[in-house]
């Protein structure tokens, strides 16, 4: 059991190193490289009974203070390693007789030059969650030792892991001023947004940790609006945050999506990225969002409802293209989305084929683009697989 702690401690130990030393000397580190070679090395070590390998805890600061850049230092600290095992057998009370605080001194030395104390002041200054695991940690691991210390640290940091993924940071958000970028009216005052339209934005994966959060959140906004008699009539959820959806997560959009049937709110996704995308299409989520409800971008999307408003108000012929609007804004923030005197099922109603074609003819806009996003079937980047294709090319350009 002892052995088993001891194993765990020096790898820890061994990552800690391995990191910050790659990050004080700016080059790259692999974990799993590290892994391998401290299996290995035990492995081989084990085979003859020995303890866990973890010399580079001690020489490794001894290495950097004396300015070493080579693998040389280490087989020099074996050499002497070897002679001076050779002078102990020999002169056996050679240094029998020194206090166990020399070596203590010497740890200490070696050591304290490991510990990042301007690191953890600027940490108490930039994150408290993490400053109080910090703080934790350390109280612990005096008290009760390394081992134990670890554990408690990990799992606080499990623990607020997952409560920040439980409650991700969400914005209700807007158009900025002079541009087509969106973001949140907290943060810009003075951006614009379209009454009858709420733009929300969730920022992170949607899992079963944190689908009763976005409910409440998507429930919360349109009562809000209910209460203050701001009448809705379109969702827009912006998804660019959004890196992953799981089974939970394709219930609770289908929630909404009920939800706002039942209130007669039309729903919109955009920026949806492709693993979220390849999800919704394996589900039942596809008969329930078609073209109309996915867009790429929130700017598409309001352009799309622009577009259905002057077609409900008939504003909009197949041949007078002068008709069609380059943006739903004009230079003076003037917002020209109006739903006035407009039927929401005149909104709901499917286009016909001329209004399909008449909204691809619009200028200056991407709504009814020829790739829609879920006609999309390429695949984001994969860094792995993309290495094994040159290597292969460089391989065959080499025969």
């Amino acid at each position: 059991k002892n052995k088993k702690k001891n194993t765990y401690t020096t790898f820890k130990n061994f990552l800690y190193l391995a990191s910050s030393y790659a990050v004080k000397h700016e080059y790259g580190l692999f974990p799993q490289h590290e892994m391998y070679a401290h299996g290995i090395i035990n492995l081989i070590g084990g085979l003859f009974g020995t303890w866990p390998g973890g010399g580079v805890i001690t020489h490794a600061p001894l290495a950097d203070q004396a300015g070493s850049k080579t693998l040389m230092f280490v087989w020099i600290c074996a050499g002497i390693t070897i002679v001076m095992m050779i002078v102990i057998s020999q002169v056996p009370y050679l240094v029998y007789w020194l206090p166990k605080g020399v070596l203590a001194g010497i740890v200490y030395s070696a050591c304290i030059g490991m510990f990042p104390f301007q690191k953890i002041k600027e940490l108490f200054l930039v994150d408290t969650k993490d400053s109080y695991i910090a703080l934790i940690t350390l109280v612990c691991t005096t008290v009760w030792g390394i081992f134990e210390g670890i554990q408690v640290g990990v799992a606080l940091s499990i623990i607020f892991l997952v409560q920040r993924s439980s409650k991700p940071h969400c914005a209700v958000i807007g158009r900025i001023s002079q541009s087509r970028a969106y973001g949140s009216i907290r943060t810009w005052t003075d951006a614009i947004t379209t009454p009858g339209i709420i733009i929300f934005r969730f920022d992170g994966a949607l899992y079963f940790g944190n689908t009763e959060f976005f409910k409440r959140a998507v429930q919360a906004l349109v009562q809000r609006h209910r209460r203050l008699n701001k009448p809705v009539y379109y969702f827009i959820l912006d998804c660019h945050a959004v890196n992953d959806l799981d089974s939970s997560g394709v219930l609770a959009i289908d929630n909404v999506v009920k939800y706002f049937k039942q209130n007669r709110i039309l729903f919109i996704l955009t920026g949806i990225k492709y693993p979220v995308l390849k999800l919704i299409k394996r589900s039942h989520l596809k008969s329930l969002l078609d073209h109309q409800h996915i867009f790429y971008n929130v700017f598409q999307a309001h352009m799309y409802i622009y577009c259905r408003t002057l077609i409900a108000n008939g504003a909009i012929t197949d041949n007078n293209e002068e008709s069609f609007p380059k943006d739903y804004v004009t230079e003076h923030g003037v917002n020209l989305i109006q739903f006035d005197n407009i039927d929401l099922d005149a909104l709901e109603k499917p286009l016909n084929e001329a209004q399909k074609q008449s909204m691809k003819k619009w200028h200056g806009q991407e709504a009814m683009i020829n790739v829609h996003p879920l006609e999309k079937v390429k695949k984001g980047f994969q860094l792995g697989r993309t290495i094994r294709k040159v290597q292969k090319k460089n391989k065959k350009i080499k025969k």
